[in-house]
């Protein structure tokens, strides 16, 4: 397997070398240079294991056994999930009057980015220690990513990781599961914003190939292929415990900010999974008018939400959605992302748009008020006692917006991509008590460690500055 970039203009490189550079030198994402194919015969074959036995299935189709044996496969994985998930089933499927709820935050933080981080940080160390290196993995988050991020590389030994987070736009229980974390490998930064502005920073940074290659610099966001391919797991998972006779389709409904997961969604989709995508959206609605404006177009600014990972500027893996849709048009997504980013608008070919509606792999977006969550939340608690995050509370929103007007099959699951726990503020608001959850126990009143970047500062040769002390 060799991956390639959405753009078109570097050669294919191993997974490996995918995972550790983070992005291409042309500008654009990587993505398997041929996606698997999944028969239906295999995926029944699949409907009995274990979410870990399933993760070693999957991701053998992604890492050739030439990086990675099979041995070695099997011992990075063993233990990863049941040793540090709070649920025997992983990921356990729930019902919930009548949705579909599957429940991806049982990890160690509590969010869905914890089924990725789990193996991917175990990837990224292993490969370098084989190549005798140490890594600093860079990490812009609006919340869970940065949780998920540093609960998975805090004890491993060829990684250091500096995370930078907005201080206007996390609730307070993620960031105190990032600053009370006391380890030489992690330092947090504060940025004095609202918004992931500094991403921009980073990308610089990580596009520098001097720098990068000085510090051994790693981009563990979601433009990270080795995220978007670990969350392959997941969507399987939840399609067999849904249809396990693979004779039906499920319509997969995402909370949706940098679009990582839906992009995974979608290619587990191409792959010959039968997942049709909803990128359930809030006011930060990119996607969304993505398909009802015809183009790309950045917004004028960010609104603030309780679902706050949700309040991104631009969904990086919408360039990776774009490219599939686009039947691998390299050059065609090239012009484009070329355009947007001089202009701020680029308009979107009628074909990808088609593409998007029509054939067995099917991907579209619904946005959702912060009112109509706000509905959801408080009935499914009064008529369930089931606590719902922010984020989720947005799912469900969507299903009942699209399914007014969808002519899907009738079987849809909503993806809850954290605990209530972690959101006390948006429970509160809405007199919903907070359940209890081990990943924010105890973390009140502990010592918080970090360093800020304030408003008028130069934030490029402060987070320079970092990475300086961090390579000592």
């Amino acid at each position: 397997m060799k991956y390639v970039s959405t753009r078109g203009g570097s050669t294919p490189v191993s997974f490996q070398d995918a995972i550790l550079t983070g992005l291409p030198s042309d500008g654009g994402l990587y993505i398997p240079q041929s996606l698997p194919t999944i028969s239906k015969d295999q995926l029944k074959s699949w409907a009995g294991l274990s979410y870990t036995e399933l993760a070693e299935k999957v991701l053998r189709l992604f890492i050739g056994e030439d990086e990675l044996s099979n041995q070695e496969l099997s011992d990075l994985l063993k233990g990863s999930f049941s040793a540090s998930f709070h649920h025997p089933d992983i990921v356990p499927l729930k019902r919930v009057g009548h949705y579909n709820i599957m429940e991806l935050w049982h990890g160690p933080t509590g969010a869905f980015k914890d089924l990725a981080f789990v193996p991917f940080a175990r990837f990224i160390d292993h490969f370098l220690r084989k190549r005798n290196k140490k890594g600093i993995a860079l990490i812009g988050t609006l919340g869970d990513t940065g949780c998920a991020a540093i609960s998975a590389f805090k004890e491993l030994e060829n990684t250091k990781v500096i995370c930078l987070y907005p201080k206007y736009s996390i609730s307070m229980l993620q960031r105190l599961q990032m600053t009370t974390v006391k380890s030489p490998n992690i330092l947090n930064i504060s940025c004095e914003t609202d918004t992931d502005n500094f991403d921009g920073i980073i990308v610089k940074l990580m596009r520098d190939r001097e720098i990068a290659s000085k510090y051994n610099l790693l981009w563990v966001n979601s433009p990270n292929i080795g995220r978007i391919v670990c969350h392959t797991v997941h969507h399987i998972y939840t399609y067999l415990q849904l249809c396990p006779s693979c004779d039906k389709s499920v319509t997969f409904y995402i909370p949706s900010g940098a679009l990582a997961d839906s992009a995974s969604a979608y290619q587990t989709s191409l792959m010959g999974v039968p997942i049709n995508v909803v990128s359930t959206v809030n006011e930060n609605d990119f996607f969304f008018r993505l398909f009802n404006e015809k183009r790309l177009s950045r917004p004028l600014s960010v609104v603030k939400t309780y679902s706050c990972a949700m309040d991104t500027v631009f969904p990086h893996n919408v360039e990776r959605v774009l490219y599939l849709l686009s039947g691998r048009d390299g050059q065609l997504i090239n012009s484009l992302m070329k355009e947007y980013y001089t202009s701020g608008r680029a308009d979107i070919p009628q074909s990808i748009l088609d593409a998007a509606s029509t054939g067995a792999s099917r991907i579209r977006s619904v946005r959702v008020g912060q009112d109509e969550g706000f509905t959801v939340a408080k009935r499914i608690w009064e008529e369930e006692g089931y606590q719902l995050c922010p984020h989720t509370a947005v799912a469900l929103a969507g299903q009942d917006k699209d399914r007014e007007k969808s002519s899907d099959a009738p079987i849809s699951v909503c993806l809850a991509t954290a605990t209530a726990a972690k959101f006390q503020e948006f429970l509160n608001h809405l007199s919903i008590p907070v359940p209890v959850h081990p990943c924010v126990e105890g973390l009140e009143g502990k010592e918080e460690v970090y360093r800020e970047m304030k408003k008028g500062e130069d934030w490029e040769q402060l987070l320079m500055q970092a990475i300086n002390d961090m390579h000592k």
